[in-house]
């Protein structure tokens, strides 16, 4: 059995991404808050500073 991937809208992974920078909690901690893998969430960051210049 297969497990199906899970899509995000851009305006949730923004919405992450700007939580773990203005409230500098870790990345573990947010991930876990919203159901998400911290690794997953530390690639969206990474493409956030890249989009944002940050």
């Amino acid at each position: 059995m297969t497990a199906s991937r899970r899509r995000f809208a851009q305006e949730f992974k923004d919405e992450l991404c700007r939580e773990v920078i203005s409230t500098s909690k870790p990345i573990k901690d947010v991930a876990v808050a919203y159901g998400v893998g911290p690794e997953t969430l530390r690639n969206w960051l990474v493409k956030y500073r890249e989009a944002n210049g940050g």
